[in-house]
Parts: structure tokens; C-alpha cells; sequence
């Protein structure tokens, strides 16, 4: 199937750590854009002349829902010509075209075992797309691991976010636990 390609702007930027930043952005017209938890899009960005060497793909970082905003966790890759747009001249208002969903990396439903997710920095973004969805729709599944690699505390990404889901799971008596060991 071809992949549909969408007009979008930037609207919110936030630090998620020295290196990374989150973006969010809106498609334009708003249109909703049907996605599975842990998909990822193919962005156009104007940084060369070379249509596959302007091609960048991030994985998509919020659950699934009714709207037409997609949540993006991008690292500063020293020399990424990329990161070096979104860092340094990407503002809120920007457009950026994009393609997808695509991917295959999703969960099949219904969750009937354990899920163990390993990653290190942004990897993580499919996972907490993975996990919100679970959890704000309401999905059965099993217990949760979350095994997060980072050589620093200031590194692990989504830790307000995991430790807030984790309360929330909690307190609903939700089979998930996120643990944290700092460094």
C-alpha cells in the first residue's frame, strides 16, 4: 500500500534532556492519522538536494488517539545534519512533510504474556507509544519490564512520564512497574 504523505507543523517544543528535545506536530489541514502504537514515519526535510539523503525516519513517541498531533523524541547527533535542522532552525510554526505510518514493530493484541522492552535513549520512544496506549486505553495485558540503558541520570528519557504512569498503574492495580536505579 502507498504511503500517504502529510502536511504538518511544528507546534510545541520541550527539552526531554541536554541532548534531546521533543516535538509535536499538528498534521495541517488537521486530519486524523491513523497509527499503531510503535510505528514510526519517514520525514522530508529540507536538508539536501538528494531526495533519500533528505529522508529521516523517527519512531512516532505518544499512544495512538482521536487527534492529529504526533509526539517525536529527537537526539542532537553531533554532525547530524538532521538533528542540526531540528536543533538549530526548527521553531514552532514549521512545517515539515512526512509519510507512513509504517512499520511493523507493534503489539499484537490481546497481550497474553509478560512484555520485557529493552532500549537505550530514543529508542525508548516506540515503547512509551506501546505502553500509553496500553494504559490510557484500557487494553489488557501482563506485567510490564522497562529496562532502560543510559551512561548517565540525566539521560533517561520519559522518567517523569514512567513515574507518573507507574503511580497511575498502581493506584488502578494495573499489572506494570517502572523502577528506576540512579546512577
Amino acid at each position: 500500500m502507498p504511503w500517504k504523505w502529510y502536511d504538518s507543523k511544528v507546534v510545541k517544543i520541550a527539552d526531554e534532556s541536554p541532548t534531546t528535545k521533543r516535538f509535536w506536530l499538528e498534521t495541517v489541514p488537521e486530519e486524523k492519522l491513523d497509527f499503531k502504537a510503535g510505528q514510526f514515519v519517514t520525514m522530508d526535510l529540507p536538508i539536501s538536494d538528494k531526495r533519500l539523503k533528505r529522508w529521516r525516519s523517527y519512531s512516532i513517541a505518544n499512544a495512538p488517539d482521536e487527534d492529529n498531533t504526533l509526539e517525536f523524541c529527537i537526539v542532537n547527533m553531533n554532525g547530524g545534519a538532521a538533528t542540526e535542522y531540528f536543533f538549530n532552525e526548527v521553531k514552532e510554526g514549521t512545517n515539515i512533510k512526512f509519510k507512513g505510518p509504517d512499520g511493523n514493530f507493534t503489539l499484537k493484541e490481546p497481550v497474553e504474556k509478560d512484555l520485557v522492552f529493552i532500549c537505550t535513549g530514543t529508542g525508548v520512544a516506540p515503547f512509551r507509544s506501546m505502553i500509553w496506549d496500553l494504559y490510557e486505553h484500557k487494553k489488557s495485558h501482563k506485567n510490564i519490564h522497562l529496562i532502560f540503558g543510559t551512561r548517565h541520570a540525566d539521560g533517561i528519557l520519559y522518567q517523569k512520564n514512567l513515574r507518573n504512569c507507574n503511580k497511575k498503574c498502581q493506584d488502578s492495580n494495573t499489572p506494570s512497574r517502572f523502577r528506576g536505579k540512579k546512577i
